[in-house]
Parts: C-alpha cells; sequence; structure tokens
C-alpha cells in the first residue's frame, strides 16, 4: 500500500474527502506536521499533498528537501 503524506500547520482538519476520493485505490493519507518532514519521511511517502495554508517560509527554507524529493521520484 503506498502512503500518501499530507503535511497540517498548527490545526489538523479531517482527511475524510480525501478518502472519499482515494476510494478504491491501494494507498492510506498520513497526516504530518509539517515541521516534522524531513528525508526518512518523505522517502516513505508516494505523493506529497500541500495545502494552500501551509508555512509557506518554512517550505521555502526546506527547497533542498522537497527538491531531492521530487528528484528521487
Amino acid at each position: 500500500m503506498k502512503t500518501i503524506i499530507r503535511p497540517f500547520c498548527g490545526h489538523r482538519t479531517s482527511s475524510a474527502a480525501w478518502a472519499e476520493r482515494l476510494a478504491g485505490l491501494d494507498c492510506s493519507i498520513r497526516d504530518v506536521d509539517l515541521y516534522t518532514l524531513d528525508a526518512a519521511l518523505l522517502g516513505s511517502a508516494a505523493a506529497l499533498l500541500i495545502g494552500m495554508h501551509m508555512d509557506q517560509r518554512f517550505l521555502q527554507t526546506n527547497t533542498a528537501l522537497l527538491d531531492d524529493y521530487v528528484a528521487a521520484e
């Protein structure tokens, strides 16, 4: 089963809507605090769902981490 990482930033929202969209697919959604993202966690993910309300400054600071994740796929 593939894992989809869905970061949250402070306020955790429900994964129910995503679960409905992914029904029947061989995958699961794992909600993870944005500030705990690291290479090991991303290495186990088939996809990364980043919402528009994420901490953009944190993401910019960690561009190398995200670039490595994208390049590995």
